[in-house]
């Protein structure tokens, strides 16, 4: 957490509303820690509730939410297979983060597989069948 970043603040009620806060003091004490925020949109749709809830969120990533069990490690390199064209092919993935369950990954640019020096016809796409290996 950093003073003077932009972070998303989702209301928790029925509206799902976002809203941009830029963070502009964090105070951790023995039993509590106080966040304060410069909130910079959507304050009309505030105005009128009595009482708040947030919740923050501090990461956020985009990209393809895939199993973890269906990467393969090869050379540093980040594998998934899926099935083209009744055939498997290697798809070669960047991973943004990961957890025990779950990875999110995004395809590499054309340029980031020339200087890896890696080929591959195909990308990930969304609704393209992964296999998952059994370990």
């Amino acid at each position: 957490m950093n003073e003077n970043t932009k972070y998303i603040l989702r209301v928790i009620d029925e509206s799902e509303v976002e809203l941009e806060g830029i963070l502009q003091k964090y105070v951790e004490t023995d039993d509590s820690v106080d966040v304060y925020f410069k909130i910079t949109n959507n304050i009309e749709e505030l105005a009128n509730k009595r009482s708040l809830e947030f919740e923050v969120v501090w990461d956020s990533y985009y990209g393809f939410m895939i199993p973890i069990e269906t990467l393969k490690l090869d050379n540093d390199i980040n594998y998934v297979t899926i099935i083209k064209y009744a055939k498997n092919e290697e798809i070669p993935v960047y991973v943004k983060t990961r957890n025990d369950s779950y990875a999110i990954v995004r395809n590499y640019s054309t340029e980031e597989l020339q200087e890896l020096e890696i080929e591959s016809e195909y990308t990930l796409r969304l609704y393209d069948r992964i296999i998952i290996e059994n370990k």
